[in-house]
């Protein structure tokens, strides 16, 4: 006897932020017919960290949850194919950058089709997200400088990378935050558990022919000022 089903298939599971990407469901009802009251898409991101850091940022995301067909009846021994386009957020995290993953991260695209009498069904697939060629530039203007970025955490807007190798040159240890949106990309770096040190954003074109490696070189060597002394306290009445 066949059994209800549903799984899906995209243009590509390679794919870089803010790209629209394609595919299409397959819902297949077994012996009796089945309706399914929503037939959703989501990408998901999770950064496989037990703590949360210094920005209070958690260790997984849903960049995307769309509705891509609602109230679907599928006759018994009967299938229906739902086409979709989504677009992929263009904060989504950064799963590899110059054909090497960017440890810890993992993305996945996930079909959800709820029924209202019985178990959802569903399917997960593993989404590879590569850099814009801004963002690139960024990640590999830090690798030329000794650095092998990881990332740190995630956050609504973008990613934030640890830039081990550089500690023991600079004498501290660095993050770098990339912030991405549809027009710009915001490339900052602080001190771990200290403040902004410097920042700057940029359209995407600029960020792809923005000189950064002196650009990084000149952040990174810089001492952060010194935190302002305390106030002194008020005078007794």
């Amino acid at each position: 006897m066949s059994e209800d089903g549903a799984e899906f298939k995209v243009d590509a599971l390679r794919v870089q932020p803010g790209r629209r990407l394609g595919g299409q469901v397959r819902l297949t009802a077994g012996a009796d017919p089945m309706t399914v009251s929503r037939t959703r898409i989501q990408v998901n991101c999770r950064n496989p960290t037990d703590r949360y850091d210094e920005l209070g940022s958690a260790n997984h995301l849903i960049y995307l949850d769309e509705t891509v067909a609602a109230d679907t009846r599928v006759r018994d021994s009967g299938s229906v194919l739902i086409p979709f386009r989504i677009r992929i957020p263009w904060a989504t995290a950064l799963t590899e950058s110059r054909g090497k993953p960017i440890y810890p991260v993992t993305m996945d695209i996930r079909l959800i089709a709820e029924r209202a009498d019985r178990p959802a069904l569903g399917q997960i697939q593993r989404l590879r997200v590569v850099p814009l060629p801004g963002q690139l530039a960024v990640l590999n203007a830090a690798v030329a400088l000794g650095a092998e970025p990881k990332t740190s955490s995630l956050f609504a807007g973008g990613q934030i990378f640890e830039l081990p190798g550089l500690s023991g040159r600079t004498g501290s240890a660095k993050r770098l935050a990339l912030t991405t949106t549809e027009h710009t990309l915001a490339v900052s770096w602080y001190e771990l558990g200290g403040p902004t040190v410097d920042s700057i954003e940029l359209t995407h074109d600029q960020a792809a022919t923005e000189p950064w490696p002196d650009r990084l070189g000149e952040w990174f060597t810089r001492r952060p000022s010194p935190p302002l002394p305390p106030l002194p306290p008020d005078p007794a009445p």
